[in-house]
């Protein structure tokens, strides 16, 4: 019985997928804390990028982090 769950564990092995990243925030007004929308962010020296929406709010869901930086500019 032990070989099989070993066995299982192995072969189990190759269909785990690589890990995906959440990136997720809100872009505020550091004084009166209100949000600001339509923001630019995007990661450093990278390619990627979105828009916030109209509360501020943004989201990325990627499989690699391309930096370690995150860019902010309205």
């Amino acid at each position: 019985m032990k070989k099989y769950i070993l066995l299982f564990f192995v072969l189990s092995a190759g269909f785990v997928h690589a890990q995906k990243y959440t990136i997720k925030g809100k872009i505020v007004d550091a004084t009166s804390l209100d949000p600001i929308p339509f923001a630019a962010i995007s990661f450093q020296n990278s390619s990627i990028g979105k828009n916030s929406d109209f509360d501020g709010t943004f989201s990325f869901n990627i499989e690699k982090l391309p930096s370690d930086s995150l860019l902010f500019s309205c």
